[in-house]
């Protein structure tokens, strides 16, 4: 699930979620700290949509006969999770209890259609803890005690991305 170093990748810039009850779906991720719009294309449905400071693009429409209810899976990080708990608990939802994974701490939550929904602890630049992490880190890596990423390491990935073929027309 990496890709190589300096790979150009496809990456999701638009994520639909068909929802039965659309203001409780935006309800419940609202306590996400997502703030949604309204918003409405030509003649299609009113719906509510949000932009990530990453560009994705998370839109809940009205689920319809031609569009049913959806049940995929989804993952958000969030800089706070007692916070996105709270907030959940006082809206009636049910979070699990926050564990330590491998991937770092996270809980799962189904949202109103039943979604499994995964919130992971991140940091974020708006974060104030975010600039004292930071800086714990880049003195953890100068100091050694963290190391980066060997010089070998990457010479190797870029080596080995040199070369790929060239596609061909």
């Amino acid at each position: 699930m990496t890709a190589g170093i300096g790979a150009l990748m496809s990456f999701v810039n638009l994520l639909v979620l068909r929802c039965a009850d659309v203001a409780r779906t935006r309800e419940f991720y609202e306590c996400l700290d997502l703030e949604f719009d309204e918003h409405r294309h030509g003649d299609g449905p009113i719906h509510s949509g949000v932009m990530d400071g990453m560009g994705l693009v998370l839109e809940l429409y009205p689920a319809s006969e031609k569009n049913p209810v959806d049940r995929c899976g989804i993952g958000f990080a969030s800089p706070n999770l007692e916070r996105a708990i709270a907030a959940l608990i006082a809206r009636k939802f049910e979070p699990g209890f926050i564990e330590e994974k491998t991937w770092g701490k996270t809980f799962v939550v189904r949202d109103p259609d039943g979604r499994r929904v995964e919130v992971k602890f991140q940091l974020s630049d708006g974060d104030p803890e975010f600039e004292t992490e930071l800086k714990r880190r880049i003195d953890a890596h100068e100091n050694g005690s963290e190391p980066g990423i060997p010089n070998e390491d990457l010479m190797k990935g870029l080596r080995a991305e040199s070369e790929l073929p060239v596609p061909q027309k």
